[in-house]
């Protein structure tokens, strides 16, 4: 089948999310896949929050141009050979829905790739009843695609094996967290650290994050040690570390005895009403063969046996005794992080979800 991807390329350097799990599991199942080639498209990423009035100037400046190279480009590419599916991860701000609709118009089935519904539906509410089909991984976020007059197909995350792998690393670090800096995540980790457990955290946010401006660095520095200043607890600065690459990440997991995983999303009311969500790093992180130590939602047992594959917590005090209990019975981890490794591979690769999904374009 000939494919006609639009999504996010290198949004910073080293990291090339869609590519490593969508666009190389469709081209391993034989896939003819086509990229949209547009070197200012991860811009639009960082700009697709259009309620804010900065971004909105931004992309209603720059929209039109993008629109015009993307129905130019799958066109010519149609008019080679034809091309049976648009698959893009797009927001409202990238592409009107008349865009959508005029490749639909070419005889190509449209289809929107979106992992952020459980708090940021609002971003794609406009353009996804344009498309044929969005899948959506965000169960309870089902019925709002459809009450906006989308037709949403249900489709988990997952991890292409062919990226994510069990190296056979020496394990010489106790535990691992890799991503941002939100929400409940520090507060949780300086427990850990507090009780005497080496943590070692890397992603934007925290000390010594590269992917910030220096403006905004500088003024997370002031806050956190005016924090620390205070009382807060706060994971100690050398167990903070900037963001990593792809394939440091892998690293990273392979050197980890227990990787750490959070559920709760980054909405402004997360303490009051949290939310959670499952992600990327819930198969990520098992297919390099780690030991899976995360945050507990009544949806991970659809994917896995908390107990028998991964581990769970709910709060901080079951999260140390955990970290703590595991860290200490190399046989009962490695158990778990073998039939964790195992599940992934069987049941949870790109190159399974996706076949799933095209089933069920009809």
């Amino acid at each position: 089948m000939r494919i006609f991807c639009a999504l996010e390329q290198e949004p910073f350097p080293g990291n090339r999310l869609w590519q490593n799990n969508i666009v190389d599991a469709l081209r391993d199942l034989g896939h003819d896949v086509l990229s949209f080639d547009y070197p200012e498209l991860d811009a639009f990423y960082r700009h697709a929050d259009t309620t804010k009035p900065l971004n909105d100037h931004w992309i209603r400046k720059h929209r039109p141009a993008l629109e015009r190279a993307l129905l130019e480009q799958v066109r010519r590419a149609h008019q080679d050979r034809p091309i049976a599916v648009f698959l893009s991860y797009f927001y409202s701000a990238h592409a009107s829905p008349e865009t959508i609709r005029a490749i639909h118009d070419l005889g190509i089935k449209t289809v929107n790739w979106y992992c952020n519904a459980s708090y940021q539906f609002h971003l794609v509410e406009t353009i996804a009843p344009a498309y044929d089909f969005s899948l959506v991984p965000e169960k309870d976020r089902l019925d709002d695609y459809t009450r906006a007059g989308a037709h949403p197909i249900y489709c988990q995350e997952a991890a292409n094996p062919r990226f994510y792998q069990d190296l056979k690393l020496p394990r010489d670090l106790d535990v691992v967290f890799i991503g941002q800096r939100y929400a409940t995540r520090e507060e949780l980790c300086a427990d850990l650290e507090a009780a005497g457990i080496s943590i070692d955290v890397w992603g934007a946010g925290w000390d010594g994050s590269a992917m910030e401006p220096g403006w905004k660095r500088a003024g997370r520095q002031i806050k956190r040690w005016s924090q620390r200043r205070f009382g807060k607890s706060l994971v100690s600065p050398e167990r903070c570390h900037p963001f990593v690459t792809d394939h440091e990440m892998v690293r990273i997991y392979n050197k980890a005895k227990i990787a750490l995983g959070f559920g709760v999303v980054s909405a402004w009311d997360f303490r009051e009403k949290p939310r959670y969500q499952i992600r990327l790093r819930d198969f990520e992180a098992p297919m390099c063969g780690a030991f899976y130590l995360m945050e507990y939602q009544d949806e991970i047992r659809e994917f896995f046996r908390p107990g028998e594959e991964i581990e769970t917590f709910k709060d901080s005090r079951e999260l140390t005794d955990k970290a703590a209990f595991y860290l200490k019975n190399d046989a009962a981890r490695e158990r778990i992080r073998r039939a964790g490794y195992e599940r992934v591979q069987r049941d949870h690769t790109w190159q399974k979800r996706l076949t799933q999904a095209f089933q069920a374009l009809s």
